[in-house]
C-alpha cells in the first residue's frame, strides 16, 4: 500500500516543484523586464515555459516583453524628425 501511494504521489509533488520553479523564474524575467532587460527577461520566460509549459503568466509577460522589444526597435526612438 505504501508503494502504491509513493507512485501515486510522486508525479504529484514533483510537478508541484516545477510549478513553483516555473513561478520564480516569471518573477525573475519581470524584473528584468521592468530594469529594462528584455532579452534576459525573455530567457528567463523561457525556462519558466520549460519548467511548466502552459504557465499562462510566463506566456502573457513573454508576449509583454516582445511588444516591448518590437516597440524599443521603432525607429522613431532613435530619430528625432522635429
Amino acid at each position: 500500500m505504501k508503494k502504491l501511494l509513493l507512485i501515486i504521489l510522486f508525479p504529484i509533488l514533483a510537478f508541484s516543484q516545477n510549478k513553483n520553479e516555473a513561478e520564480i523564474k516569471v518573477d525573475e524575467g519581470i524584473i528584468l523586464h521592468d530594469e529594462g532587460k528584455y532579452d534576459d527577461a525573455l530567457d528567463k520566460y523561457e525556462e519558466a515555459l520549460k519548467l511548466d509549459k502552459n504557465n499562462l503568466i510566463a506566456i502573457s509577460e513573454k508576449a509583454m516583453t516582445l511588444e516591448a522589444l518590437k516597440n524599443m526597435m521603432k525607429p522613431s526612438n532613435y530619430v528625432n524628425l522635429q
